[in-house]
């Protein structure tokens, strides 16, 4: 609930983040660590990706780019990460700016859907820690 808190009492929101509570697919990541790891996901989160949140913690939320090995037809090719989507992504975090666009990301069984993520950089509980929360909606 901390995290929600943080959310809703930002000082210069930039984006829209729509609902906020316990329901919502949420990924908090690590700023502080290298290649931004994912340290909290909420089973909102779990429940629209498929992946449990043994699965997620430690990784970086681009895992979700591309389908699950286990769900890859391998007899075709490899399906392409949206390089434009990442790239503003990870300028936004750079630039400790929120952001809102939709991706195309893939469930853990293989299956696409839309992703209409924001991204908030926050500082927790005054620790001066950085870290983002990323709220995900399927737009499918």
């Amino acid at each position: 609930m901390g995290i929600l808190m943080s959310l809703r009492a930002r000082p210069n929101p930039q984006v829209e983040i729509g609902k906020l509570d316990c329901s919502v697919a949420l990924v908090l990541c690590n700023l502080e660590e290298p290649d931004d790891p994912i340290v909290y996901a909420s089973d909102a989160f779990c429940a629209l990706t498929g992946y449990s949140q043994a699965e997620v913690i430690g990784q970086n939320c681009r895992f979700l780019q591309q389908p699950h090995p286990s769900s890859w037809d391998t007899s075709k090719s490899k399906p392409k990460r949206d390089k434009h989507a990442a790239s503003k992504m990870r300028h936004a975090l750079q630039a400790e700016q929120e952001i809102q666009l939709r991706v195309i990301n893939y469930r853990k069984d293989g299956r696409r859907f839309i992703n209409r993520v924001s991204i908030v950089p926050v500082t927790l509980n005054g620790s001066g820690y950085r870290y983002a929360v990323g709220l995900l909606k399927d737009d499918s």
